[in-house]
């Protein structure tokens, strides 16, 4: 009988061993970083703490372009650990390697037609929430979108 608990107590250990390794895996892998995304999952991502995604480019010295995910000062407070999906980036009329966050595209006719679609109203709040707030804070709201799209999404509220 004796000898059978030290192999169950070595047993209970390991085991032991075995599942903090399981949870600090999973706590680790749940923690979602913009400087460690691939460039290619960077644009309208958002950090597991909050802060926007945003594709940075530089050009090197022998002319070639170097792109970087970085986090942004942007926040969204009800939204983290995202990776905006292919479906809405195409939806939405966006281009998955876009460098930086502007308004600009908000006046370009193609991108507000795809950009006021309901698919992409309906099912890509993540996007329509960047945009509604980028255009907020440069004064103004995204044209032509209509009051009601801002009433959408209160899910961000």
């Amino acid at each position: 009988m004796a000898a059978t608990k030290p192999i169950h107590a070595a047993c209970i250990i390991a085991l032991l061993i075995i599942l903090m390794g399981i949870t600090v895996h999973g706590v680790q892998s749940a923690i979602m970083k913009c400087e460690e995304l691939p460039v290619e999952l960077c644009a309208f991502s958002i950090s597991s703490t909050g802060n926007r995604c945003v594709l940075e480019k530089d050009v090197m010295n022998d002319g070639t372009l170097q792109f970087q995910c970085q986090s942004s000062a942007v926040m969204v407070e009800k939204m983290v650990g995202w990776i905006e999906s292919e479906e809405c980036t195409s939806a939405c009329g966006l281009e998955r390697m876009a460098v930086g966050m502007s308004t600009d595209s908000l006046h370009e006719a193609e991108f507000s037609t795809k950009f006021c679609s309901s698919a992409c109203r309906s099912n890509c709040p993540n996007i329509v929430d960047l945009y509604v707030n980028l255009a907020a804070g440069e004064g103004g709201s995204p044209d032509p979108l209509s009051s009601d799209l801002n009433n959408s999404f209160e899910v961000f509220s």
